[in-house]
């Protein structure tokens, strides 16, 4: 076992605690050291390290919802259609509108 030294096996137990998930709290009392250099030192061997960014990779963003753009775009179809046509005005069945809410689509 020539080369390996107390260090080498308390870096090989902490990598292991981290794969098999083990509570950070835990294998930090275990192995002497506290959380934050446990999680900074070998937190990349965590089956959880990076799974956010893998699962947005993996799904599509949801767009945001942008009130002025349609009540731009009322106004801007009312304007080349010739009729005075404002969002207060404006019905059917993907509209809905109160006194207070701002025009948006029910219809996504």
């Amino acid at each position: 076992m020539g080369n390996v030294k107390p260090h080498t096996l308390r870096h090989t137990a902490a990598t292991w605690l981290m794969q098999r998930a083990a509570p950070i709290w835990e294998a930090a009392g275990f192995l002497g050291m506290s959380e934050k250099t446990l999680r900074d030192t070998y937190g990349h061997h965590h089956p959880d390290h990076l799974r956010g960014a893998a699962e947005a990779m993996g799904s599509r963003p949801t767009p945001p919802k942008k009130v002025a753009l349609v009540v731009s775009l009322v106004e801007e179809k009312a304007k080349r259609e010739g009729a005075p046509k404002t969002p207060e005005n404006i019905g059917g069945h993907a509209w809905t509108r109160t006194r207070n809410q701002t025009v948006m689509s029910a219809v996504i």
